[in-house]
């Protein structure tokens, strides 16, 4: 309660100190001035009534739009794990089929210039899916070697159609001065690309293959305080994260935007009853055609659990809730129109992970413990993955390569801690409106025990073949 209440001031003094030079949110899915006005129409005086109108009717629908996205594709992959002690094309370790059918459907009304309401269904093929619910655990000890004692479980099996509510929210104001949104929703806080350690309030971390990808949020009360006159903003969230809970369960967090030349610096703090309390910093701004961002999260505690040691029992999992622990990350961006070319690269300290000792030693217990199957072993990938504390990554992008409706793409990221990684080479055609295809292979490096071989199961190279069937948005 001490340290909640300690972060609590802390926060708000930060706030309140950087209140006169607050900037603008970049960050979130849905512009504001979209559905406000921009802020000149919001404090010009002199604007004509005939103009007032204009904007008015603009911001006003007659009916329920809908608008959304349709996403079919027929794929294949093969995959060898160790290619080089003896590759035969015919005998790959593992290969299949992967057809895919999903919708997503957006209906965005505005019933007055003052309120919208919007809301995203998601449904993908097969549309009705088995799940298994756990009913309950029987405690066996000693347990086999290397399982828990977690080993007798019993469950039952749910069927549930594949459609779910992405979002759902609404937006609405008080006098045009202080702006709400209220709803499920998402929340991007960060600047970063690749990895971004300071977005604590989405429910999905970014997906380095699919960075664009738009992630889930939570049930969340969203306040925002543009300061009029400039282009400073306050920002403050409630997030509900169960239908039943305690007033004192919300989480709380605030942030504060500001403007200093070309960039745009983001300060902010996240709490909640047991759990650590985190602070962000954010930036972003260009040097010529380059743009440069970079993030930074510092937590009193950590909702991680380490392995501390291996066992005839299996892992002994620890956590800390008194240690402080930092992230940081910077990247770029650079796009040349001319060539059709866009690179991003980031860098990310990750100070949760293992010290390279630490890991080392692990890593030697675990062969102990669990013979030469331990590569394999589901235990051992739990200590192998996100072990490091230096990460990057890094994209090139051609969108018209030899010829307009031929694209070529390089991806690589690595675990710098333990020089390993995988790169993937795309080449995409476009045949006709309506259906592509995609090719492309996939390679994972490093040396032994290190984290992408062990979660490739080897040095593997993966080939796959995605044709794109009547992909389209409306």
């Amino acid at each position: 309660m001490i340290a909640t209440r300690t972060m609590a001031s802390v926060l708000a003094l930060c706030t309140a100190a950087l209140a006169p030079v607050l900037s603008f949110a970049q960050d979130f899915s849905f512009d504001e001035e979209a559905l406000f006005g921009s802020e000149e129409n919001l404090v010009d005086s002199s604007a004509s009534s005939s103009s007032a109108d204009a904007l008015s009717s603009l911001l006003v629908y007659e009916s329920v739009r809908i608008s959304g996205s349709f996403a079919g594709s027929l794929g294949a992959e093969w995959a060898w794990n160790d290619p080089w002690s003896g590759f035969r094309v015919s005998e790959p370790d593992s290969y299949g089929l992967t057809p895919s059918a999903s919708l997503r459907l957006g209906m965005d009304a505005r019933p007055s210039e003052d309120m919208r309401v919007y809301g995203q269904l998601r449904m993908a093929w097969p549309f009705e899916q088995s799940v298994s619910v756990l009913t309950g655990a029987t405690y066996v000890d000693p347990a086999p070697a290397p399982l828990d004692p977690f080993v007798s479980t019993t469950s039952t099996s749910l069927t549930q159609l594949n459609l779910s509510v992405f979002e759902l929210f609404s937006d609405f104001n008080m006098g045009d001065r202080l702006f709400f949104r209220f709803g499920k929703q998402t929340v991007a806080w960060g600047v970063g690309y690749f990895f971004s350690p300071a977005d604590v309030l989405n429910l999905e971390a970014i997906d380095p293959l699919n960075p664009g990808e738009q992630r889930e949020g939570p049930l969340t009360l969203r306040a925002h305080w543009p300061l009029m006159g400039t282009q400073h903003n306050l920002w403050a969230y409630a997030v509900f994260d169960s239908p039943e809970m305690k007033p004192e369960d919300i989480a709380l967090a605030a942030k504060a935007e500001f403007a200093i030349g070309s960039w745009e610096l983001g300060v902010g703090g996240w709490l909640k009853r047991e759990r650590p309390e985190r602070m962000m910093l954010t930036a972003a701004g260009s040097v010529g055609k380059v743009s440069l961002f970079g993030e930074a999260s510092l937590s009193h505690g950590s909702d991680r659990l380490w392995v501390d040691s291996i066992g005839m029992g299996g892992p002994v999992l620890v956590g800390d809730e008194h240690s402080w622990f930092f992230k940081g990350t910077a990247g770029f961006m650079w796009q040349q129109s001319d060539w059709h070319l866009t690179m991003a690269g980031q860098y990310l300290y990750d100070g949760e992970g293992y010290e390279n000792a630490t890991r080392d030693a692990l890593i030697e217990d675990a062969h102990a413990v669990l013979g030469s199957t331990a590569a394999s072993n589901p235990l051992f990938k739990l200590l192998i993955a996100g072990s490091g504390r230096h990460y990057a990554a890094l994209s090139a992008t051609l969108a018209e390569f030899l010829h307009e409706d031929l694209s070529l793409s390089l991806f690589g990221m690595g675990n710098l801690s333990d020089f390993s990684g995988f790169a993937r080479l795309s080449l995409g055609w476009r045949m006709f409106t309506g259906m592509s295809l995609n090719a492309n292979a996939s390679f994972a490096f490093g040396v032994k025990d290190s984290e992408y071989l062990v979660l490739n199961d080897g040095p593997a190279i993966r080939l796959g073949l995605a044709l794109n069937l009547g992909s389209a948005s409306f």
